[in-house]
């Protein structure tokens, strides 16, 4: 009963969101919203900001456990998108407030799960090291979280499926480079 409540409030909080600025939500707001009492709110959260905080993380959560191993990086990449594009006019809420650090978080758990499974496959049979494999994923997981915040704050024009599929093409046109240029500039490491 309580992992319902919690799920209850959580997902009360993130149709709020989709209608009020965060600064604007009042846990009044929430546990009217839940039909739950205040009691029961604290139980689960501290304040807003922690509900915040588990909302995004309950979501990388199930992110990972949806991975399918059978997905390509355009696939897996949508899915890290899609939950942005589900509860849009809340990311923007978000982000616009000073817990805009929640969404990068959840882009860097998302991002940097899936990344590492294709820099796994990119640096199989060769001498790639794990300070190599973890150098990649830093940075394409750092490339993913940039270009997506640019597009959520509008700098960005290009349609959902043009950016993911731009930022696909250039990942995979890249990625077997990278792990040899590691290996080339990191000679002793990569033995």
């Amino acid at each position: 009963m309580a992992k319902y409540t919690q799920k209850a409030i959580i997902e009360s909080f993130m149709e709020l969101l989709q209608k009020k600025s965060l600064d604007k939500i009042t846990v009044k707001d929430i546990i009217e919203e839940t039909e739950v009492n205040r009691n029961t709110f604290y139980y689960h959260f501290q304040d807003i900001y922690d509900l915040l905080e588990s909302a995004f993380e309950e979501e990388a959560v199930k992110f990972r456990s949806e991975a399918d191993p059978k997905n390509n990086f355009y696939e897996e990449y949508i899915r890290t998108v899609n939950f942005l594009l589900d509860h849009s006019d809340a990311i923007i809420h978000i982000y616009n407030s000073k817990s805009r650090d929640v969404i990068k978080t959840y882009l860097e758990s998302a991002a940097s799960f899936f990344i590492g499974r294709f820099v796994e496959e990119a640096a199989e049979g060769s001498k790639l090291s794990e300070n190599g494999k973890n150098y990649i994923i830093y940075f394409y997981t750092d490339a993913i979280i940039g270009i997506t915040l640019r597009w959520i704050e509008g700098s960005m024009m290009d349609s959902k499926e043009v950016l993911i599929k731009t930022v696909s093409d250039s990942f995979n046109a890249t990625v077997k480079q990278m792990v040899t240029s590691y290996i080339e500039s990191h000679p002793e490491e990569c033995k």
